[in-house]
């Protein structure tokens, strides 16, 4: 019964509609508005995709929903949001809870019977996908992570490389 209880709070608090104010207040107060559209992005590609692959629900699920099924857009926020705390906040607690709560909203939607795990796949995929996109038009580096010297870690020295973990441009490029 709890596991039903968390995923029906789960299935209020992760409404788009939802997801769409919590982004707008973290995009605001980070002073990068401009996240908002991969949000919303996001949200309308779900919303014209629903009908357009037509895919009804599972039967006998644990809540009514009327739409379509694929792909999710609970999933689908969720990830956008996601990519949103890791684009406004690029540190491991960041990445940690927009993973971690990309991921319940999924099990709570497969749990409430209202989605296959094809439906969060895909609804996470559109997510990630409109942020990522987002980034990269506007040529912001993700995450800065910290390389040690070797004369650091004998306790020499007191240089610091930055090297950037993804690098948008090499990958526009075509250089693979």
């Amino acid at each position: 019964m709890a596991a039903v209880g968390l995923a029906l709070a789960l299935d209020v608090l992760f409404q788009p509609w939802a997801v769409l104010a919590y982004a707008l207040c973290i995009a605001v107060m980070a002073r990068k508005p401009w996240l908002v559209l991969g949000v919303a992005g996001a949200a309308l590609t779900t919303h014209w995709l629903k009908p357009l692959f037509a895919v009804s629900r599972p039967s006998g699920g644990a809540i009514a929903e009327s739409s379509y099924s694929f792909p999710s857009g609970h999933a689908t926020a969720a990830a956008a949001l996601a990519g949103l705390l890791i684009l406004v906040w690029p540190r491991w607690w960041a990445i940690s809870t927009g993973v971690l709560l990309a991921l319940l909203v999924g099990w709570s939607r497969v749990h409430l019977g209202v989605h296959r795990p094809v439906d969060i796949a895909a609804g996470y995929a559109v997510g990630a996908a409109w942020m990522y996109v987002l980034h990269l038009l506007r040529g912001e580096q993700i995450l800065d992570v910290a390389v040690e010297e070797p004369s650091q870690i004998k306790g020499q020295g007191q240089g610091r490389v930055e090297a950037p973990l993804l690098d948008g441009n090499d990958c526009l490029a075509g250089d693979a």
